[in-house]
């Protein structure tokens, strides 16, 4: 990935974060995965992420999916994103497809401090 690319995709994460914090959600990490991370994506390409944070605990997956795409809408960028705890990256990593295929490529674009 090239580094405008990337400082792009950053600049997106980093307003996707405002957005998600006014929805009551701290990410202690995101990661960019699919067509973006391994380099092959287009200009009609969605920007993929998975949200890590203990804020979901308590929020089911279908809800989880409604709360981050409407945290993606202001941003103004076509973000599809997945949300999960902690202890589900944990326990998906042994037995998930999805998990196995974003182990392949993905990258870290952000990580609380």
């Amino acid at each position: 990935m090239d580094q405008k690319k990337l400082v792009d995709l950053k600049d997106i994460v980093n307003r996707f974060v405002v957005e998600l914090g006014k929805k009551g959600i701290q990410p202690e990490r995101i990661l960019l995965y699919g067509s973006h991370a391994s380099g092959i994506a287009d200009e009609w390409s969605d920007i993929d992420l998975v949200v890590i944070s203990k804020d979901f605990e308590k929020i089911p997956s279908l809800e989880r999916l409604t709360l981050l795409s409407r945290a993606a809408w202001p941003v103004q960028a076509s973000i599809e994103a997945l949300g999960y705890t902690p202890q589900e990256i944990t326990e998906r990593g042994k037995d998930s497809i999805i998990w196995e295929e974003i182990q392949k490529n993905y990258k870290v674009l952000y990580k609380a401090a």
